[in-house]
């Protein structure tokens, strides 16, 4: 998965070799969830200020996206299970 520069809210799709690149990819996505737990919780302590500005709330937002790497992560450890 990767974002197109001149639509960066647009996913787009790419090959990854997942037998090469697989855990590398994983261990990545691990390390990127408690960022993104971390990013929630002063989303959340920003909502009174976001309330202020008429701006919609970041954190659930950021908690689904947190559910999807979560998820791609638990199919690349399944792919490498089944690759073994």
């Amino acid at each position: 998965m990767s974002y197109d520069a001149t639509t960066p809210s647009e996913p787009t799709q790419t090959e990854v070799d997942l037998d090469a690149r697989g855990q590398s990819l994983k261990d990545a996505l691990d390390r990127y969830v408690p960022h993104l737990q971390r990013q929630a919780e002063d989303a959340d302590a920003d909502n009174q200020w976001l309330t202020d500005h008429g701006k919609p709330f970041r954190a659930k937002e950021i908690v689904q996206v947190a559910a999807m790497v979560r998820e791609f992560a638990l199919t690349l450890e399944q792919h490498a299970a089944e690759a073994e």
